[in-house]
């Protein structure tokens, strides 16, 4: 079998399919339009190394054939260069971009008229020789800056970009070296050095990466195809392929034949159920935009609160686990600051920079000392929204306070999701079970002596309240008698 055709096939079918995938989603989306050109392009141009394996390399000459592959390949880098300006949110003029396909086309006419791209192509043994001009050497130029702009600019936003750009960045990095591994296979055979012929996987590889993270992160919605019917058809197809290679490697031993299949009895027996909820709680996870399960991320932070005993590290456990789990665009945190008698001076708010000094004496601090439950800012009274103006958190944000005895410790706030969709009762009950898990951590941290002193202040209110009943009980006696 021809490795290098299988492989071409495979990925111009690949590309193609991803392409009309994300184009299909949303056609007028400026970053769904460039990503599927340049996977049109890559597929057109891979078509180079189907056509020499197959009887149609009879029908015309082979530079013709090279040339016509060439007509994608001369804009796969700017449609790369294209995507990445959009994909990153990168501020750049329409002219740049424009002579960016100016660049393109210029290699196009010469691909097709000049023999400075290509001179000559020889077959030999299924073995493609070029030879190549200076043009093409340009190309090769041109191509290596797209690949280099590429990788500096995912660095750069990585390290400096906004969280939701971080997050695309991390699936962008990994994929852009892919392109640049297929790039070094490719133009090294092409110049003669023969290398095994794994671009075109590598190039599937990117075009998979981006797909993913774009209808991930932006597009996809399939929470109708992911049930359980679907998940128990996939546990069924499973069982089945299992019974028929255990009896068709077995069939001529009777023994070992009834050994496997009683162990497979027993293994589906007790794993069907389990792998059907396991595949529904993956493909969720991995495929439907902002799914999460609740009682996962309770129990992520339960186990994560495990040995810390620093308020603030507390605080920003489950900051980060809200984070992760809900993918919010913006997230922060008010921390309460201690003097060394551990006694609460003031508060800090790390929502935006700079960071903003609270006094204790704050609207805000106040509303939520006595309101220890999850709130909309806009359903805050007035006064305490001014406050939150102040601090820069918009009015679609939600406020979640934690306490100890007596005690306000701090307060996440958490901004839009990413999927653009309201927080829902699911959320709010999640973020009350937090609540009072996370408080009760707290509780477990106050000195024990502030907890006797108010336990001993609690006793005496209610023995206090003993004492009015019973004056007020004999009171009404005298007054009856």
């Amino acid at each position: 079998m021809n490795t290098i055709l299988v492989s071409s096939f495979f990925a111009v079918f690949t590309n193609l399919l991803l392409g009309i995938f994300v184009l299909i989603r949303n056609p007028r989306k400026a970053v769904n339009l460039t990503f599927s050109l340049f996977v049109f392009s890559n597929a057109w141009a891979i078509f180079g190394d189907i056509f020499y394996h197959t009887p149609l390399v009879n029908i015309w000459n082979i530079l013709a054939w090279i040339k016509v592959a060439y007509i994608g390949g001369v804009f796969c880098p700017t449609f790369l260069m294209h995507f990445i300006i959009i994909f990153t949110q990168i501020q750049v003029r329409t002219t740049i971009i424009l002579l960016l396909y100016i660049i393109s086309c210029i290699f196009l006419i010469s691909n097709i008229y000049s023999e400075h791209f290509f001179s000559s192509a020889v077959l030999n043994n299924n073995m493609l020789t070029l030879e190549t001009g200076l043009i093409y050497n340009m190309f090769i130029v041109y191509i290596a800056f797209s690949l280099l702009l590429a990788l500096t600019i995912a660095i750069w936003k990585l390290c400096y970009g906004s969280h939701k750009v971080k997050k695309r960045m991390r699936y962008f990095l990994f994929s852009i070296v892919a392109v640049i591994i297929a790039a070094l296979f490719y133009f090294s055979a092409i110049k003669g050095f023969y290398q095994i012929r794994i671009d075109n996987l590598s190039l599937v590889l990117f075009s998979a990466i981006i797909a993913y993270a774009i209808t991930k992160k932006g597009l996809l919605d399939i929470n109708v195809v992911i049930k359980k019917n679907v998940a128990f058809f996939f546990v069924f197809l499973l069982l089945v392929i299992s019974v028929v290679l255990s009896s068709f490697y077995t069939i001529q031993n009777t023994e070992i034949n009834i050994l496997v299949m009683v162990i497979l009895c027993l293994f589906w027996a007790f794993s069907a159920i389990p792998l059907q909820k396991y595949l529904i709680t993956t493909a969720r996870r991995k495929f439907i935009r902002g799914w999460y399960d609740p009682e996962q991320v309770f129990n992520s932070i339960s186990r994560k609160l495990k040995g810390i005993s620093d308020r603030e590290s507390i605080l920003k456990v489950v900051e980060g686990e809200l984070d992760e789990s809900l993918e919010i665009q913006e997230i922060g945190c008010i921390f309460a600051k201690r003097d060394s008698l551990e006694r609460i001076t003031s508060y800090i708010s790390k929502y935006q920079d700079p960071e903003k000094n609270i006094q204790t004496t704050n609207a805000l601090i106040h509303f939520f000392k006595s309101n220890i439950e999850p709130i909309m800012v806009s359903k805050l009274p007035r006064k305490v929204r001014a406050t939150t103006q102040e601090l820069g958190i918009s009015y679609k944000c939600v406020m979640i306070p934690f306490s100890s005895p007596g005690t306000l410790e701090g307060i996440i706030i958490l901004g839009e999701r990413e999927i653009q969709s309201p927080y829902t009762e699911k959320e709010f009950n999640l973020f009350s079970t937090i609540i009072n898990y996370v408080s009760a951590v707290l509780y477990a941290m106050s000195p024990y002596e502030k907890i006797q002193k108010e336990f001993n202040a609690t006793q005496k209110k209610l023995y206090e309240s003993e004492i009015q009943l019973l004056r007020s009980e004999c009171r009404s006696k005298v007054i009856m008698s």
